[in-house]
């Protein structure tokens, strides 16, 4: 696969889970895919069709060996990886949170970009580099602070690609994740308080702003997808092209935003996309208060599969849950407020910390419950303290013990199930240092 001037390359997720375009997007996003590619699924229905037609369950997704489209493509292997290993297994946080961040800055190459070997098409870095600044964000500055001239190192790397083609993507303009880039360098350089001008990150808060789904890309007000954020929208797709609006990204986009408040940048768009993205949200939560992957239910990327052969109602599961409370947080929607304590309800009632809740009978087959793995446990550590003090305490101990447990000698982690390129030690290695350092935290209340 070429990876030349404005070439989109999205064939695993950073740093959740989504899903490929629909088949009737035009021509470029062909080459798009995500994480997981569905493959054998017709065509989408129309967003408001009610046909009772079912469509074909999550084996149609293919698993991650099976979709490489050339040997660069296949997984390295643990040979590959930097050894660089440690005497002994991590101690404690701090030591396990070091470890960490000493294996992410040992794959920033000379031109400042955190480079994954695992897969081919991550290989741009524009998307493992955002997302290494945002994990390392999420420290505290006493383990920050040393580190200082490699993380500026890494944004002037992502500032080339904005200059020169106003997006987060390689020097070249090849484009892997560029709303979640913008995303996370926007959280990160306000926490890391790292040189990036104001300006730049109003170039980044209206990219965001931008790509939502709203009546500029054909969303009328009364679509299920207004308000959302997708990965098709950046490429032209427009209106009912526009099915695949899922609650990772906007999860990302509505931090972002927040962090744009925040500072005063775009004060007023960032606000109003918030709201529109509230409206969103809610639509993605469930009767039994958790939350769905895709707010169109019958999408087969809703992996906890339906209710019933209609396919009409989605099933509730552990990751988007967490990333619907956090979406009501972001939102503005207090501890107080009734669809808070409903998630706070279906999390405290689906008490699991290591596998992703959730998943029953069928759904449970295609392993997505452990191919999530490190996701939930990154967005299920930025949910804590929005649950109560208890329940936080008790996931944040489980949460410091798997990790300390699961942390190779050289300081990576690494998932042995590669449903979700989560077996590649860069994408592992940051959901997990998020995981930590929230973890860490002990439940302590911080101001999103």
């Amino acid at each position: 696969m070429g990876t030349g001037r404005n070439t989109i390359i999205r064939r695993a997720f950073l740093p959740g889970e989504v899903e490929p375009p629909r088949a009737r997007v035009p021509v470029l996003l062909l080459v798009v895919a995500v994480v997981t590619t569905i493959t054998g699924c017709p065509p989408s229905p129309s967003v408001n069709d009610d046909s009772s037609a079912p469509v074909e369950p999550a084996e149609a997704e293919a698993p991650i060996e099976q979709i490489a489209e050339s040997p660069e493509d296949e997984p390295a292997g643990d040979e590959a990886q930097p050894t660089g290993e440690a005497e002994q297994p991590p101690e404690s946080s701090d030591e396990a949170i070091a470890n960490a961040i000493k294996f992410l800055l040992a794959q920033q190459i000379d031109d400042g970009s955190v480079k994954s070997d695992a897969y081919g098409i991550l290989r741009p870095a524009a998307a493992t580099t955002a997302l290494a600044l945002y994990a390392i964000s999420h420290i505290d500055e006493e383990h920050s602070r040393p580190h200082r001239a490699e993380l500026q190192k890494a944004v002037a790397f992502l500032k080339l690609g904005l200059d020169e083609h106003g997006k987060i993507c390689a020097p070249d303009g090849t484009l892997d994740y560029p709303t979640y880039g913008a995303a996370m360098l926007l959280v990160a350089v306000e926490r890391l308080q790292l040189d990036f001008s104001r300006e730049d990150r109003a170039r980044l808060t209206k990219w965001i702003v931008d790509a939502q789904l709203t009546e500029a890309h054909g969303v009328v007000a009364e679509s299920i997808h207004h308000g959302g954020w997708d990965l098709e929208a950046i490429s032209g797709a427009k209106g009912e092209q526009l099915k695949g609006s899922n609650i990772s990204i906007t999860s990302f986009a509505l931090e972002g935003l927040r962090s744009s408040v925040r500072s005063g940048i775009m004060r007023e768009e960032a606000a109003a996309a918030i709201e529109r993205g509230r409206g969103w949200a809610e639509r993605c939560q469930n009767s039994d208060g958790g939350f769905v992957f895709h707010v169109w239910r019958r999408h087969p990327g809703n992996k906890a599969l339906w209710t019933d052969d209609s396919q009409a109602d989605a099933n509730s599961y552990g990751t988007p849950t967490c990333d619907g409370l956090r979406c009501l947080a972001y939102c503005n929607n207090g501890m107080g407020d009734d669809r808070t304590k409903r998630a706070v309800t279906w999390l405290a009632e689906h008490p699991d910390v290591k596998y992703v809740p959730g998943f029953q009978g069928e759904s449970k087959n295609y392993g997505w419950h452990d191919g999530l793995r490190f996701y939930y446990y990154f967005t299920q550590a930025k949910a804590l303290q929005y649950m109560p003090q208890a329940d936080t305490k008790r996931r944040a101990a489980a949460l410091r013990e798997l990790l300390l447990a699961e942390q190779k000698p050289d300081g990576s982690f690494k998932n042995k199930q590669p449903r979700m390129f989560e077996d590649d030690p860069v994408l592992a290695t940051s959901l997990a240092l998020v995981a930590l350092a929230e973890a860490g935290k002990r439940g302590n209340i911080r101001e999103e």
